[in-house]
């Protein structure tokens, strides 16, 4: 019994530095970051489909941990999955385009660094729950709201994962289609 304690510690280090591994994080605009999950194995310069998600929170809460367990998800299923942080509104504020500003500059920045990342860009998914559902519909449907300096790059998923998305009957004309 006198080495249980080191064993223990042991088996906490082991742990804490496989999860370290499991993901890379980068930071994609000021202090936002995003989280990059890429499958074992992957030999240089082979692609994979690429799926960025956010999280939900109605748009004054959460964090992109929050996803992890769809990352690990889809990237055992041979995905590169990413969860990405975007600003959140103050108490009170109901204008979401700095939100949906940044969910399009994490996505451009997944884009742009497709190659190191192992993703294949023409194979892009995107997603989230509630809030980040909505984001995600908004990116691929509104064409209007950018970034400064950031429209040269097309958003164009050939999919979305919309798990619960936030809709209102105010959303924009982009969203229309869908909640009809």
């Amino acid at each position: 019994m006198k080495h249980f304690p080191i064993a223990a510690a042991l088996v906490l280090l082991l742990a804490t530095d496989a999860h370290s591994q499991e993901f890379k994080t980068y930071a994609y605009k000021d202090t936002l970051k995003l989280d990059v999950f890429t499958p074992p194995g992957l030999q240089p310069g082979e692609l994979r489909p690429v799926m960025v998600l956010f999280h939900g929170g109605g748009w004054v809460r959460g964090t992109r941990d929050v996803m992890y367990p769809e990352c690990r998800y889809f990237v055992q299923r041979g995905f590169v999955t990413i969860t990405a942080s975007y600003s959140l509104l103050k108490q009170g504020e109901r204008d979401k385009s700095i939100c949906l500003r940044d969910v399009k500059s994490a996505v451009r920045w997944v884009l742009q660094h497709a190659q190191e990342l192992h993703a294949d860009s023409t194979q892009l998914v995107m997603g989230g729950s509630s809030a980040g559902g909505h984001l995600s519909s908004m990116a691929a449907l509104d064409t209007s709201i950018n970034a400064i300096g950031e429209t040269t790059i097309p958003i164009r998923p050939k999919a979305l994962i919309l798990l619960n998305p936030a809709y209102a009957a105010t959303d924009p004309v982009a969203v229309a289609p869908l909640i009809r």
